[in-house]
């Protein structure tokens, strides 16, 4: 079947396409390019054949190449009708090549009698034979290319052929194919060669005429000049009379005076002399001679006053002295010239002379219309293109022919008349001719394609047998024993022989290797029987490993368990506490509270990032995702960013371009943990320079960015970046601190919830985080509400007039901390120490909301909950866990769970939407009293760090220094501390000069203005 949809570029296609094409195009190219000649287009059947391996686009390729040799465009127009019939053939189960030429016969009949000249379109016997011609080139172009198709097969389905017919096919096409080019070469030359035979007689025969015609005219004009030549006393009527009478074509002749008065004329059977006196001033004869003074033949006139015969005129001017005299006229009657000059009787072509203004002088067929304009019929106007012009057996002109392809023509101009010579050959008889010739050489085509495959079979065979005769042997051997006697072949070859030879010691070997594998397969059953009790007795103990390491990852498990309770409860005593201790502490013990809540924030952070690698590792990570703003989270990040560049001499760049409308499906927490590390991370290892945010909607994703200007990344590091516990550098750990875990979870994060997270960097120069997030565009009234509502709560304190919560924690300090974090609420506590003793609590009073914590003695969290549920009570329980493996999206029997340490603001907002109460929000302090009181001592600072650095009371400066850094930090006025830390440190290094106070000073003016 045909491949419709073309097959790819390969070379070997481009090889056979180009080898197919190639042939294609030196076939067409020899056939006859004649108008009046049936194309003996076989070249066509590499058309065919491309169309059938390779699909249409390479079909019509082909086609453009293959036909650019065809002249005329009925043989292109043909050859398509032939290519589309062929795609049919090849597509239809039932294959006849009859059946196909007859329906091409009607096909082919319309396109030839649209387009072929009307001198074989309406003419029965020629347009019969033109469409038969056709009809047996596309025959037997479709049995060729179906040869050519059998042979150009799959390997597959070559594996199907045998060899025979595969060698007889191509040895018959190898051979045919050279023999057709000759032969269509053949025919071309002997078609040319015939035909520039027949234009040469009828250029000699036209020559002959037009040599007559000039040496009678020459005549003409070399008698007049004679007589004209004569003096003025021998210029009388007796002169002329015997002019006249020297041929029988003169019928009469004068003279003028130098103004065209006649002054002598003489005409047989005329006597009167009224023509005397008369002017023929107007006459082309007079006018030309008068002009050039030299002799002039005319174009045809009719006489007038002595008659109305048709006439030219030879004339020749009379001198004196080389002054003008007037002229001598002869007038010559056309009719008359059909006995001057030879009449040819072949009735197949037509002679005629016509003049300057198209009028016939004369014709070798008619004396009709002699004298009178000659209208050219519809045979007469030629082909725009000549024929045979470059071609090797014309050496004559190119070929013209007329539009209905009637006659051959040809044309001569006579001497310097400007009188045209035509010649009008009839081409029946040469079309006949070559349709003769046509047929011969397509028949000879066909005996040489069939008599090529059928000697090649003949041929091939002898050669074949006896490869048939071995595989015959070999599909008698069992296999087992060996053959002691050598087949006989009717017709072999060394290679034969050798190769049975080689077959009848591989039976040998074969057979003693049979037996070898009979004694040794009881050898290997015993090694097998062996073998399976080993296997066995080795998956018995991979089966105790196996239950040993489950037994061990199990205990793993909950070691990790018990260790993020054992961790997270102490972490959250001291983190609750110390806020509560910060709140009321006074100036001198507020730096080391501060100090004790940036170290438990950071082992917060190391514990949270370990917990969460186990939790990965165990496949108990938890995501709750949602449709989440995307602009709303990136500013937040865009905040923290700028505020931790505050830190440090940095520049947060932040260029967020995102619709207000755009809402991406993440786990918002998760989310904000990726990105901030990101921040954080850029902010860590960059000393100095800029940090870029940017977010921006490409296509159907958010793409953000996080660019530094730090230390940057080796290229070998990269991949290994994302690892767990694995930092870039050796160095990193000691010099920026760091466990190694948070692109390892940023990264793992990402993956879960459908995002990518990728690097670039460039070690000294910085790095780029992108990450990449699906994303689509909802209305703004679709977008959820709770980012304004969680912010809200996040800075307000909640107040629950009358609401009774109840607080179950086995661990006193974190019910004290509880105590602590709620004393603003207007929350009644009551306490538990166990589920127990809540279970009993719960079922004697009532309260409004229960906190309870998830590991405890006796009957933990869980179990108490679901004690309650089925008593039906059906109160909001909040699960209390430092437990890293609890699975936050299987919330049941709890309404919610707060994790360990205690975030204040998010458990003020848990238990705000719990009790779905109005929130009654206290006003925000942006700085409270104490901070405002330092603020304003800053201002006196100033001046006293400014005397002490011009004193040079550099001891001092650095202790003043180093109580601004500190308590600078306590304060949340991270600027001004980094900004005394640095001039803590150029004191250090003895980096003294007069701006060593000036990034402080701008600090703290800066902070002032705020």
């Amino acid at each position: 079947m045909i491949n419709w949809q073309s097959k790819p570029l390969k070379i070997n296609r481009i090889m056979f396409f180009s080898y197919c094409v190639l042939l294609g195009y030196l076939a067409n190219l020899s056939a006859v390019a004649l108008p009046i000649t049936v194309p003996l287009t076989v070249g066509n059947v590499a058309i065919f054949v491309i169309l059938a391996r390779l699909g249409m686009v390479w079909g019509m390729l082909s086609f453009m190449v293959v036909t650019l040799p065809l002249a005329h465009s009925p043989a292109i127009v043909l050859t398509a009708a032939q290519a589309l019939l062929f795609l049919i053939y090849f597509n239809h189960p039932k294959r006849s090549i009859w059946l196909f030429s007859l329906i091409y016969i009607p096909i082919a009949a319309v396109i030839c009698f649209l387009m072929l000249p009307v001198g074989i379109s309406h003419h029965p016997l020629l347009f019969s034979l033109f469409v038969l011609l056709c009809t047996a080139v596309f025959a037997w172009c479709i049995k060729a290319a179906s040869m050519l198709l059998a042979m150009s097969v799959s390997a597959k389905q070559l594996r199907q052929q045998s060899l025979q017919n595969q060698l007889s096919y191509r040895f018959g096409l190898y051979a045919a194919i050279p023999a057709t080019l000759l032969i269509t070469l053949g025919l071309n030359g002997a078609t040319s060669i015939n035909l520039v035979k027949k234009m040469a007689a009828y250029h000699f025969q036209l020559d002959n005429l037009k040599s007559d015609v000039e040496l009678k005219l020459n005549e003409y004009l070399a008698t007049m000049q004679a007589i004209a030549a004569l003096p003025d006393s021998m210029l009388h009527k007796a002169t002329l009379q015997h002019l006249v009478s020297q041929r029988h074509e003169f019928i009469s002749a004068l003279t003028t005076d130098p103004q065209g008065i006649v002054t002598q004329f003489y005409k047989a059977d005329v006597k009167s002399n009224d023509l005397l006196g008369a002017s023929v001033a107007d006459r082309t004869y007079f006018q030309a001679v008068k002009t050039q003074q030299l002799p002039y033949i005319s174009d045809t006139f009719t006489g007038r006053m002595l008659g109305s015969d048709q006439l030219f005129a030879v004339s020749a001017p009379i001198t004196e002295n080389g002054n003008f005299r007037g002229i001598l006229q002869l007038s010559v009657k056309l009719d008359a010239l059909l006995h001057v000059f030879s009449i040819d009787k072949d009735n197949k072509s037509h002679q005629i002379l016509l003049d300057n203004a198209g009028k016939k002088i004369w014709d070798n067929t008619t004396s009709d219309n002699i004298g009178e304009l000659w209208h050219r019929p519809e045979y007469a106007t030629a082909m725009p293109k000549s024929f045979l012009q470059n071609s090797v057996f014309n050496p004559l002109v190119p070929i013209v022919i007329s539009q209905d392809a009637h006659h051959f023509m040809l044309q001569e101009q006579i001497g310097a008349t400007g009188w045209s010579l035509s010649y009008f050959i009839d081409t029946e008889s040469s079309i006949l001719l070559f349709y003769f010739y046509f047929a011969v050489a397509l028949g000879l085509i066909t005996l040489i394609l069939e008599a090529s495959v059928t000697l090649s079979k003949r041929f091939v065979s002898r050669y074949t047998m006896a490869l048939e005769q071995l595989v015959d042997f070999t599909k008698h051997w069992d296999g087992k024993s060996a053959s002691q006697v050598k087949p006989e072949f009717n017709q072999s070859a060394s290679e034969i022989d050798a190769l049975t030879d080689s077959f009848i010691t591989m039976q040998r070997r074969v057979s003693g290797a049979h037996h070898a594998i009979v004694a040794t397969m009881q050898e290997v059953r015993q090694l097998n029987s062996e073998l399976e009790q080993r296997v066995e007795q080795r998956t018995s103990e991979l089966e105790q490993e196996r239950d040993k390491a489950n037994h061990l990852a199990a205990v793993k498990t909950r070691f990790l368990a018990n260790m993020s309770h054992e961790l997270r409860t102490p972490i959250t005593i001291i983190k609750g506490f110390t806020e509560t201790l910060i709140t009321s502490a006074n100036t001198d013990m507020l730096p080391q509270l501060m100090r004790i809540q940036q170290n438990t924030e950071h082992l917060h952070n190391v514990v949270n990032d370990i917990l969460d690698v186990a939790k990965m590792d165990a496949g108990k990570m938890s995501y709750a995702p949602k449709s989440v703003n995307a602009l709303t989270v990136l500013e937040e990040i865009a905040a923290s960013l700028e505020q931790l560049c505050d830190s440090k001499p940095l520049t947060a760049d932040v260029a967020i371009n995102l619709p207000a409308a755009l809402c991406i499906w993440a786990d918002p927490f998760r989310l904000k943990q990726i990105l901030l590390n990101l921040v954080s991370n850029a902010v860590k290892f960059t000393h100095s320079g800029k940090i870029s945010l940017s977010a921006h909607y490409v296509e159907t994703d958010v793409v953000i960015s996080v660019t530094d200007q730090g230390v940057g990344i080796a290229a070998d590091k990269i991949p290994t970046l994302f690892q767990a516990f694995t930092q870039a550098d050796s160095s990193i750990s000691r010099d920026y601190g760091g466990t190694g875990l948070g692109l390892y979870i940023s990264k793992e994060l990402a993956d879960a919830m459908g995002m990518t997270l990728t690097v670039n960097s460039i070690l000294h120069q910085g790095s780029s985080f992108t990450l990449r997030i699906p994303a689509k565009l909802v209305s703004i009234e679709t977008q959820p509400l709770t980012t304004a509502v969680e912010q809200t709560v996040a800075v307000s304190e909640l107040r629950h007039q009358g609401k009774r919560l109840l607080v179950v924690d086995d661990v006193k300090d974190i019910r004290d901390l509880i105590a602590s974090l709620l004393k603003d609420t207007g929350l009644e506590l009551s306490f538990a120490t166990d589920g127990r003793e809540a279970l009993a609590m719960v079922k004697k009073h009532g309260f409004d909301l229960i906190l309870m914590d998830q590991q405890m003695p006796g009957m933990d969290g869980r179990s108490a909950a679901l004690k309650i549920r089925q008593l039906g009570i059906r109160i909001p329980v909040i699960q209390l866990s430092a437990d890293v493996f609890t699975d936050q999206t299987e919330l049941a029997p709890f309404d919610s769970v707060l994790t360990k340490p205690i975030d204040k603001n998010a458990l003020l907002q848990t238990i705000g939407r719990l009790l779905n109460t109005v929130l009654a929000v206290s006003p925000a302090e942006a700085i409270d009293e104490l901070a405002m009181e330092y603020q304003q001592s800053l201002i006196a600072k100033k001046v006293s760090l400014m005397a002490l650095l011009n004193q040079q009371k550099y001891e001092e400066l650095a202790h003043e220094l180093h109580k601004i850094k500190g308590t600078s930090a306590c304060f949340g006025f991270v600027a001004i501390a980094q900004a005394a830390t640095e001039a803590e440190l150029k004191l250090k290094l003895s980096e003294k000069d007069n701006q060593l106070l000036s990034q402080l000073m701008l600090a703290i003016e800066a902070n002032i203005r705020l």
